[in-house]
């Protein structure tokens, strides 16, 4: 197997080819975020794998599986796309991404075990407080644990991480960045928030006041930032990373749609034409609300005051703008 990079599969049975007869070891779950305690989970899934000379093997869903079994979700903080950019460099042999459907959710512990078993699963390392099957649910994670022992897997659970005494959890990464705490939830990230999209045609007004944008459509889900807010964030564009201020709002100064919600960016010191161009945005803080302005010139006069406050976090940051 291609060491150099992570294969993504998308059933057992083309992880079960890539694997090529090797026992494995795995883990499982949502991974949501990919933040600093799924982080933990597949480093120790590694190291064991490497311990007993097998395979690592990160296992998890495309959709959030609370749709399914709760018919509703929380947001994602990651969509697939860039749930899976963040897993491919923390070192697993293979990623088996699953649509997580009905016929998945009906699946038992010995079911969904029993398919991995028999192409050579050998142990599973898990989240603090991670299970599945249709029929573990509310089971106490150690009869969980004795249960897989029982079917031939052992189990080795990841404590929680803590850093700062704060514990890491997608839930309270969700919260942060909605009350607009940008930089304390990358703290527990371990990565900026970001998403992707496309740069589609907008209004020019920007340009006309000499801030032209990129109008970024998600490829994804509606950002989970507070909503009427310009930010500093950076664009990264055909591999390279542009410093910019970014606006998340109905721009109220130029349209009467309060519903019509657009992500912006103006991209510090560039000149080019994006119109079309797949870009990722990662918010990095957040620098004021939005208010409506009497004219245009009072918006630009603040958005002079954005830019110079958007240049100064970068400065803070060791970016020369």
């Amino acid at each position: 197997m291609d060491q150099t990079l992570t294969p993504t599969l998308l059933s057992i049975r083309e992880l079960s080819e890539a694997l090529e007869g090797r026992p494995f070891v795995a883990t499982v779950g949502s991974f949501d975020g990919v933040h600093l305690g799924h982080q933990a989970v597949i480093e120790r899934t590694v190291c064991e794998a490497k311990r007993v000379g097998a395979a690592s093997v990160v296992i998890t869903f495309d959709g959030h599986p609370s749709a399914v079994l709760h018919k509703s979700a929380p947001p994602l903080i990651t969509g697939t796309t860039e749930k899976v950019r963040y897993l491919a460099p923390l070192g697993a042999d293979a990623i088996l991404l699953l649509p997580f459907t009905t016929e998945l959710a009906a699946l038992s512990m010995s079911d969904f075990i029993g398919a991995l078993r028999e192409i050579g699963l050998q142990r599973m390392v898990l989240g603090y407080d991670s299970r599945f099957g249709c029929d573990t649910s509310g089971i106490p994670f150690d009869l969980f644990d004795k249960k897989m022992a029982a079917l031939g897997v052992p189990v080795e659970r990841v404590a929680p991480v803590s850093p700062g005494g704060l514990e890491v959890s997608s839930s309270r990464i969700r919260e942060l960045l909605a009350e607009g705490h940008i930089p304390e939830a990358e703290a527990l990230l371990g990565h900026p928030y970001s998403l992707c999209g496309y740069v589609a045609e907008g209004r020019q007004i920007g340009r006309q006041m000499g801030f032209p944008t990129a109008n970024i459509v998600p490829e994804g889900a509606a950002p989970l930032i507070p909503r009427d807010a310009v930010l500093a964030a950076e664009v990264l564009l055909d591999g390279v990373t542009y410093p910019a201020m970014a606006y998340y709002g109905t721009a109220p100064t130029i349209s009467a749609d309060d519903r019509d919600y657009r992500i912006e960016a103006f991209l510090l010191d560039f000149s080019g034409d994006l119109y079309g161009d797949r870009v990722e945005i990662s918010f990095l803080l957040y620098l004021r609300g939005d208010k409506r302005f009497d004219s245009l010139e009072e918006l630009r006069a603040q958005l002079l005051e954005d830019e110079e406050a958007t240049r100064d976090f970068f400065r803070g940051r060791g970016r020369g703008v």
